[in-house]
């Protein structure tokens, strides 16, 4: 099987559990022997996404990582655009758009190669809800598309474009009980395609 992985940030240097866990999960499919692409940016900082990894293709661990590079980093006014949109009760698709790209990282690159490699691998799997690559790319393969949204409530997975994003995916897997559950009810979710892996 051919799955493509995609993921805000990735590395061994990469202090985040949904991120660690995406690695972990990358790392013992290649080991299962099958083919494994990670697409990420170059991103170490996730509060600045500046570039930090070289872009392009590299090995880690046995799994194929290919890096693309921010446009920017996080905008300064990133901020005062999250306390506009948190307390506006219907947002604009402009508005919404706008707090994706300054929320980051932003890499178009990622996004076109998504669009490129669309219909070659068997499953795409993202990490995680928030972030830019999966707002904006999973849409792309939504079909052959699961999510491990790492969700909770908070106000960000409120957002119509969150929403959409999780409903749009083929299927969804969970890491917690509370996560399953909290999502089913949330999300409108079929419990039927969801399913609990856990780590």
């Amino acid at each position: 099987m051919k799955v493509n992985y995609v993921v805000q940030r990735y590395g061994e240097e990469v202090a985040g559990g949904a991120e660690g866990a995406c690695r972990r999960l990358a790392e013992g499919v290649a080991a299962a022997g099958h083919d494994v692409s990670v697409l990420t940016t170059c991103a170490l900082d996730s509060e600045t996404w500046a570039n930090h990894f070289p872009a392009g293709e590299s090995e880690v661990n046995g799994v194929r990582v290919i890096r693309f590079t921010n446009i920017s980093k996080r905008h300064p006014r990133f901020e005062a655009m999250s306390n506009k949109i948190r307390w506006d009760p219907d947002p604009s698709p402009d508005l919404q758009n706008e707090w994706v790209r300054r929320q980051g990282p932003e890499s178009p690159a990622l996004i076109e190669e998504i669009k490129s490699r669309a219909e070659s691998p068997d499953l795409w799997v993202f990490y995680t809800y928030l972030y830019y690559p999966t707002l904006l790319g999973l849409p792309i393969v939504s079909e052959k598309a699961l999510l491990h949204p790492a969700l909770h409530d908070e106000w960000q997975a409120r957002l119509p474009i969150v929403k959409e994003t999780i409903r749009r995916s083929a299927a969804l897997s969970m890491q917690t009980p509370e996560e399953w559950e909290w999502t089913v009810r949330f999300a409108g979710w079929p419990p039927s395609k969801v399913r609990m892996i856990g780590m």
